[in-house]
């Protein structure tokens, strides 16, 4: 069962769980598409790290044999 907050009819509370629950669909799929925007800038990020580990070691290795 639900009950809605006072001052945000967008919000409702399950009796239940307790949880908070967001009825606008608007807000929901804004939510998720800077989730899903958060989770592709880490990604690159994380890509980006790597590539350039592997620059680093190849500069290494040609200074070695110098």
């Amino acid at each position: 069962m639900h009950s809605p907050i006072k001052n945000k009819p967008d919000l409702k509370k399950n009796f239940g769980s307790g949880a908070i629950i967001n009825s606008n669909k608007g807000e929901i799929a804004e939510a998720r598409a800077r989730k899903k925007a958060r989770q592709a800038d880490k990604e690159r990020i994380e890509t980006l790290e790597n590539d350039l580990g592997e620059v680093k070691a190849l500069l290494k290795e040609l200074i070695g044999k110098l």
